[in-house]
């Protein structure tokens, strides 16, 4: 047996690509099961009938104010705010954050959102 198979005769990943996946490999079998899975969801929706079809559609809308009120309870408003993080010392990222260009080579230029507050636009008062 070579080092390439294994115990069951069935040729394994070579050493250089162990625990390394490219993304077609993925893509492809991402794609199918996805398309297996709307046509079973289509498939069971049109078995299940209008009457459970249409329930669902009401209680749906039914959770929508409850959703909103929890939302209100406990004060959430619009978008949630983004919390800086504090990088280790080393990293790329910890450069950027510190505004002193970033892992692209985009060194000085303001994030969107700063160039847009500093305009007086999205920021709540």
């Amino acid at each position: 047996m070579s080092e390439m198979q294994t115990a069951q005769g069935l040729p394994s990943a070579s050493p250089e690509r162990a625990g390394t996946a490219t993304g077609q490999e993925f893509a492809n079998r991402d794609a199918g099961v996805t398309v297996l899975a709307l046509v079973f969801s289509f498939w069971a929706l049109a078995r299940t009938g209008y009457q459970a079809v249409y329930y669902g559609i009401i209680a749906f809308f039914l959770g929508v104010p409850v959703y909103i009120w929890m939302k209100a309870q406990r004060k959430e408003y619009g978008e949630s705010p983004v919390i800086p993080v504090a990088y280790p010392a080393g990293s790329p990222y910890a450069a950027a954050a510190a505004g002193q260009g970033t892992a692209n080579g985009t060194a000085g230029q303001a994030p969107a959102s700063t160039a847009r507050q500093a305009a007086g636009h999205g920021v709540r008062s």
